[in-house]
């Protein structure tokens, strides 16, 4: 009855959602039985691990895979998955990113090989850009480098030339010089992948930095808090996308481009439904 836990990247929404099944299923199956199976306290310490307000103990990462019956492989991504969405540091949570990630390579599964090198850096797509925009060669990708921010090495900034030679999104000329070869590239309805959140990740850490490393002249960054009901959302997500659309439309066709930006448009939930008590686990 439980949901396939590789489709998820947070385990706790995996857990909320295996939980309704399972209750669902079979009503003895609830929180009292879960504290008692793991040996907690009370039924509050699942829900605090389950809304996010406490992390799932090293301790019980395996009992909590037994008792939702994943099998052998499931609990081994299953502790990838908590590991990931619990470390603190960047450098850990891209280890265990990157086990994730290996799960679906072999399985063939939502990775797209070419997505997932494209977008395994943030400042890759950027490079690919600045193509179109300087005569980028191997004589002067030191001094290329040094346009992209925040800052990355030569090294980095010619391994990435390559890396897009290789997936036939630039090509290099006789002369050695690079050139883009597409205008535009787009995840399309790739986003449910690994390397997109990841990416996605990233960007929006950029546009954090953004708010202190660059004036007010250069960015337009804004919020909204708003209101809406539920079916609302769809129609607005709809919206959002055609924004994106014609802004990528806009972009393939401006001649005179001079610099690159980061666009970041987001829409997600800061509260709970109205009559959503915040213990629910749905």
């Amino acid at each position: 009855m439980t949901s396939s836990i590789r489709e998820y990247l947070d385990y706790r929404a995996f857990l909320r959602e295996a939980y309704r099944k399972r209750h669902t299923a079979r009503r003895s199956f609830n929180y009292n039985y879960i504290i008692e199976k793991l040996g907690l306290k009370s039924p509050g310490h699942i829900t605090s691990i389950f809304n996010g307000d406490r992390n799932l103990p090293e301790r019980l990462i395996e009992p909590v895979a037994k008792l939702f019956k994943l099998n052998r492989r499931d609990t081994e991504y299953f502790k990838s998955l908590v590991k990931y969405n619990q470390s603190a540091k960047h450098k850990d949570k891209d280890t265990y990113f990157s086990k994730l990630v290996a799960f679906h390579r072999k399985e063939k599964k939502l990775i797209d090989p070419r997505i997932y090198r494209y977008f395994s850096h943030w400042y890759t797509p950027v490079i690919r850009e600045l193509t179109a925009l300087i005569p980028v060669t191997d004589a002067n990708a030191k001094e290329c480098a040094r346009h992209i921010r925040p800052k990355i090495s030569p090294t980095e900034f010619r391994q990435t030339l390559e890396l897009l030679v290789d997936l036939k999104l630039i090509r290099k000329n006789e002369d050695s010089s690079y050139e883009r070869i597409d205008s535009v590239i787009s995840t399309g309805d790739s986003w449910r992948s690994l390397t997109i959140h990841k990416y996605q990740r990233a960007a929006m850490d950029l546009a954090k930095d953004a708010l202190d490393t660059i004036s007010k002249q250069e960015r337009d960054i804004s919020t909204l808090t708003i209101s809406i009901s539920g079916h609302q959302f769809p129609i607005i997500s709809e919206k959002l996308k055609k924004v994106r659309k014609e802004i990528l439309e806009m972009a393939s066709a401006d001649d005179t481009a001079d610099k690159i930006f980061q666009c970041n448009i987001q829409l997600f939930p800061v509260s709970y439904t109205l009559g959503e008590e915040k213990n629910d686990t749905k």
